[in-house]
């Protein structure tokens, strides 16, 4: 039982990863416009894509802030803050598609979280 609970893992990780990189997509299209020209939006590599071999990446907020705060961005993280607030409540078909496949990762973390405590017992 256990090596078919892991491998359900490895196939859920796996949408996951790749629900993250649409997200990502997603979220670097539209950072760059509005936060690229006071700071780089840094890429957080996911590792590649097993039928393609492109690469697969999200935003990683956290290098972002750091970098900018470090090159003198003024309220960095406020920026960022505002910026993901405003994307996400936006009502545009972007924004929407950004929302949902968030929705379904934090969902998924949720999960997998519950059945790693189930296990344990």
């Amino acid at each position: 039982m256990a090596g078919a609970l892991a491998k359900n893992d490895r196939v859920g990780e796996f949408d996951l990863v790749i629900r993250a990189d649409i997200h990502g997509i997603i979220l670097i299209k539209n950072a760059n416009p509005r936060l690229g020209r006071e700071m780089t939006v840094y890429k957080q590599d996911l590792g590649k894509n097993p039928a393609t071999g492109d690469e697969w990446y999200t935003v990683d907020w956290g290098e972002t802030a750091k970098q900018a705060e470090a090159s003198g961005v003024p309220r960095a993280k406020r920026k960022i803050k505002d910026f993901i607030s405003k994307f996400y409540g936006a009502d545009d078909t972007e924004a929407k598609a950004a929302r949902e496949h968030y929705q379904v990762i934090k969902s998924y973390k949720r999960v997998a979280d519950t059945s790693v405590k189930c296990r344990a017992r």
